[in-house]
């Protein structure tokens, strides 16, 4: 109809109806019974009460910002000056360690077991022996009037330079801990190796002393102090046995004590294989003694002996006209119709019994060779032919050292 609104065509969406207007506050209605503006007065109040409020929210929210940004400097500021402590330490244990391996390099490298040990370390002092922090110190100061973002990184470089010095330090103690030990294996293998020679040499000397000692306690003493050196080479038998912690100069006391140990196990030793020894020269000395004593007997018999030696076959012979004279005592003369040719006295201890014959020797270098009546005797052709072979054996004769026959007269 015309004047009214058509209604919505086929097919088309009806659109959704009109939210409905939000809710709102009643207005407070005014005070009929209050014609003096008392509404008013208290609206103002209520504003300047949540303006006060928010003021305060806003405070509170600025504090906090402040806080947290203040907080945030103080960290960065302890963190600062504790890396500066940091870094003082790490200064100090450098110096520490850089001193006591320049002392370790001096030591000489034929008292330790690797001389490249010594070296290593020189090189290691010598490559390090400008480190400064002075500079990395001037650069990086912890003042409090510095940002905290700066602060940082002040820290972050004190730290880094006291990481440096601690590594460094590290090494240096590592290198110094290594001559120590080598100085200590070097002692302590030495003074074993000195053991062991001295227990070797005892006892071969407890074999050859075997009833050869005028004392045998010496060899039981001997017996005892090879056997307790042989309980220490037993317990430093390896170079590492001496240790006993991660700490050089623990470990350098350690192999000092036991380098001592041995040291006064290879002199107890040393010292029981001289009395040994000493108790085998007094049994020989005292041998001897007992020797000369039976070989002085023995001399002393037979120059008794020899002063009448001869006195079975004492008297004259002669060849012609040389007549040789022997004596009770073997010695000897020869003449020649009244002359005297030679003389000898008796050589002591060379009578010999030859079976029947006997030979002696002269003072003047002949031998005089007796053969009894029987036996045969060792002449000239010339005398055998003169004399007859029969003659000669049947005699009782003298041939002298230069093949000279004499015959017994009387």
């Amino acid at each position: 109809m015309p004047g009214q609104n058509a209604g919505p065509a086929a097919g088309t969406p009806t659109p959704a109806p009109a939210a409905a207007p939000a809710a709102t506050a009643p207005t407070p209605a005014p005070n009929p019974g209050n014609g003096n503006g008392k509404s008013d007065d208290s609206n103002r109040r209520r504003l300047v009460i949540i303006a006060a409020m928010c003021a305060a929210a806003l405070a509170i929210a600025s504090g906090i910002v402040v806080f947290g940004m203040n907080r945030r400097h103080d960290t960065a500021l302890a963190a600062c000056l504790d890396a500066q402590t940091t870094l003082a330490n790490a200064e100090k244990t450098l110096k520490e360690s850089k001193k006591a391996a320049e002392a370790a390099a001096k030591i000489n490298s034929d008292d330790v077991s690797d001389p490249k040990a010594i070296d290593n370390l020189k090189n290691l002092t010598k490559s390090n022996a400008d480190i400064n922090n002075d500079a990395v110190k001037s650069n990086n100061g912890c003042g409090a009037d510095l940002t905290a973002n700066i602060l940082q990184q002040h820290a972050d470089a004190l730290n880094s330079a006291a990481t440096e010095n601690t590594d460094t330090a590290t090494k240096f103690t590592n290198s110094t801990q290594t001559v120590y030990d080598g100085q200590s294996t070097k002692m302590v293998s030495t003074s074993r190796n000195t053991l062991q020679t001295s227990v070797n040499d005892a006892q071969n000397l407890m074999t050859s002393s075997n009833g050869k000692v005028a004392d045998n306690a010496t060899r039981t003493n001997l017996q005892k102090a090879i056997d307790e050196a042989k309980k220490l080479l037993a317990k430093y038998e390896k170079d590492s046995s001496w240790k006993t912690s991660d700490n050089a100069t623990d470990n350098n006391g350690n192999a000092k004590n036991a380098a001592k140990e041995m040291d006064k196990s290879n002199s107890d030793v040393k010292s029981a294989m001289g009395k040994v020894n000493g108790s085998v020269s007094a049994k020989q000395a005292s041998e001897a003694k007992k020797k000369a004593a039976e070989d002085a007997e023995k001399a002393a018999a037979q120059a008794a002996a020899d002063t009448n030696r001869c006195s079975s076959i004492a008297g004259s012979y002669a060849t012609q006209a040389v007549g040789v004279t022997i004596q009770a005592n073997c010695s000897a003369s020869a003449q020649d119709t009244g002359n005297s040719l030679w003389s000898g006295t008796y050589v002591a201890q060379s009578f010999q019994d030859n079976g029947g014959a006997y030979t002696w020797k002269l003072s003047n270098g002949k031998s005089l060779s007796y053969y009894p009546s029987g036996m045969d005797a060792p002449v000239s052709d010339m005398d055998r032919n003169y004399f007859g072979a029969d003659a000669i054996r049947s005699a009782q004769k003298i041939v002298t050292s230069d093949g000279k026959y004499y015959s017994r007269v009387n």
